[in-house]
């Protein structure tokens, strides 16, 4: 069971006072008598300690933190219409669920600068086996023996044996100092870059790198997993990038009782477009909705289905319900969070 706020250490934490101030010397004689007489014993915390207590409370609920107050989510997600409807229907019959999933990869396109999108990758490590796919059909179309792929000094383990287990070659680069020679980009296919709050200051040289891998044809990866800090400020299709891709849970903060999304997002710029997964909901003249099976240089399926449809809708209505300014104003907030607890662990 987790403490109570005031059951912490009065000495547990980094806290901050404020300087005095003109108030400090007025005289506090009407009242007085009102004035507690001993000091309150109130827990010497941080605000981010503060914050991560309560969080942990609703941790404990049938939700966890900002999901337990979004629940409303959930009953959208389980409206009749919704959960009647199978991913193997004829497109005649769920007109309405193509039309969401098809509206929803609009508005991410619009969101970061992309052509088209896919939910059909189930986790992060779908995203990365889909975008490495991407990267590899590209290549062998160009007629390239390019077997390079360019990750970041901090790159988990997990992220190399994907790229191996693809048939490239990991080789690790600071982005945010290195100077590439454009003579050993003849052997890279292409480079996966992470965008993160705590490193915003390489963000520029970031734009260079990819300025010059996108010059000599090399196709240029965006992992967009803590893009929820940047909603509104970045848009990796205009930052250079080719490809993206992201936990939906972690930039739109949706998941199912247990805590869970088995949903991930990748988006492609016009020049992927013909590579990613197939099929793609298209709407005719007619203004019907139907699935696209027709890209002869498309990967193929990476997916039973087409995506978590319950995610799906969970992720629009959160999209809705904030429209652009809350979604710019949550992402302001998250980056602070992000900050500040850094900030804090140190």
């Amino acid at each position: 069971m987790n403490k109570m706020i005031f059951e912490y250490d009065a000495h547990e934490g980094k806290t901050y006072s404020l300087p005095k101030t003109a108030i400090d010397n007025r005289s506090f004689a009407p009242i007085e008598k009102y004035m507690r007489k001993t000091e309150a014993k109130l827990p010497d915390l941080c605000e981010y300690q503060v914050a991560e207590h309560f969080k942990s409370l609703l941790s404990d609920t049938a939700c966890t933190g900002d999901k337990f107050l979004n629940n409303i989510f959930d009953d959208m997600s389980r409206l009749d219409g919704f959960t009647g409807v199978h991913p193997y229907q004829l497109p005649d019959a769920c007109q309405g669920a193509l039309e969401l999933v098809f509206t929803l990869g609009h508005m991410l396109c619009d969101m970061f600068g992309m052509k088209q999108f896919t939910f059909q990758p189930s986790s992060v490590t779908g995203g990365v086996l889909t975008a490495l796919g991407i990267i590899k059909a590209y290549a062998e179309k160009q007629r390239k023996n390019r077997k390079v792929i360019l990750v970041s000094e901090d790159a988990d383990e997990a992220l190399l044996s994907y790229i191996e287990k693809s048939g490239f070659e990991a080789k690790k680069l600071d982005f945010g100092t290195a100077e590439l020679d454009k003579e050993e980009l003849s052997a890279v296919a292409g480079a996966v870059m992470e965008i993160s709050p705590l490193k915003t200051r390489d963000l520029s040289h970031i734009f260079d790198i990819a300025a010059i891998l996108r010059d000599n044809d090399c196709i240029v990866c965006c992992d967009a997993n803590k893009m929820k800090s940047f909603i509104g400020e970045l848009r990796p299709g205009d930052m250079g990038f080719d490809m993206m891709y992201f936990d939906v849970e972690n930039v739109f903060e949706v998941a199912n009782f247990e805590g869970e999304c088995d949903c991930a997002a990748l988006g492609v710029t016009d020049k992927l477009s013909g590579f990613m997964p197939v099929p793609a909901i298209e709407i005719d003249d007619e203004e019907q909705y139907y699935l696209s099976f027709d890209k002869p240089d498309s990967i193929g399926k990476v997916n039973d289905f087409y995506g978590d449809f319950s995610c799906l809708i969970k992720t629009i209505s959160y999209i809705l319900s904030l429209g652009f300014d809350g979604l710019k104003e949550k992402a302001h907030l998250n980056a602070l969070q992000e900050k500040y607890g850094k900030l804090c662990s140190d």
